[in-house]
C-alpha cells in the first residue's frame, strides 16, 4: 500500500519494533543502528527511536544523501561542489549548523557524485562516491573521511556493470 506507514523490523526475529508516522519516509539507521532518519516534504528530517518515538526534527537546507549520528540528533549531509564542497554536520534538535569540515575529494574521474553516506565511527563518515557518472560501466569509491582532518581513506573501488542493481550499507 502506497500510503501505508514505513514499519521497522528486527531481521533476526522477524518482530516488528516500530513503525514511523504516517507521511514520513524512512531514510535511514543512525550509525549504531538505535536510531532512525526519516523525511517528511522537503528537507524535514526527523530522528525517531526504533520503535517510534521522536527524538528530534529539523528542516535542512541541503537536499541529502544524510547521514544520522548515533547521538540520534547530529546529521551529516554535503554541501557545495567541487572545490567548494563541505560537510555540514546539522543539529536537529537546535535547527542549526554546528561543525562546518571542508574537503578535498581525491579525485579519480572527470565527475563525482556522493550517492550515499554513512557514520561508521564517531568523527568518521563512509561516503559512496559514483565516480564520472556519465559513463557506464560506472566506478564506485568507498571513502572513509575524518572529520578532525579532512582527510580520506579510500576502503574500496569497484564497477558496477550497467543494468545492475544493488544496495550498499556499512558495517
Amino acid at each position: 500500500m502506497a500510503d501505508a506507514p514505513d514499519r521497522v523490523y528486527d531481521v533476526a526475529s522477524a518482530r516488528l519494533v516500530g513503525t514511523l508516522p504516517r507521511g514520513h519516509h524512512f531514510v535511514g539507521f543512525s550509525g549504531d543502528g538505535g536510531e532512525v532518519l526519516a523525511a517528511k516534504g522537503e528537507r524535514h528530517l526527523y530522528s525517531f527511536t526504533r520503535a517510534g518515538a521522536l527524538l528530534a526534527h529539523s528542516a535542512v537546507p541541503e537536499d541529502g544523501p544524510y547521514a544520522l549520528n548515533a547521538d540520534g540528533r547530529t546529521v551529516a549531509f554535503m554541501k557545495g561542489h567541487d572545490k567548494q564542497r563541505r560537510v555540514v554536520l546539522w543539529d536537529l534538535a537546535t535547527g542549526k549548523e554546528n561543525v562546518r569540515v571542508w574537503v578535498w575529494m581525491p579525485r579519480h574521474q572527470s565527475y563525482q557524485m556522493v550517492e550515499m553516506l554513512d557514520w561508521t565511527a564517531n568523527g568518521q563518515l563512509t561516503l559512496h562516491v559514483e565516480d564520472d557518472v556519465m559513463r557506464e560501466p560506472t566506478r564506485m569509491s568507498i571513502l572513509l573521511l575524518d572529520l578532525a582532518t579532512s582527510r580520506f581513506t579510500v576502503r574500496d573501488r569497484y564497477t558496477v556493470r550497467p543494468k545492475a542493481w544493488g544496495f550498499e550499507a556499512c558495517g
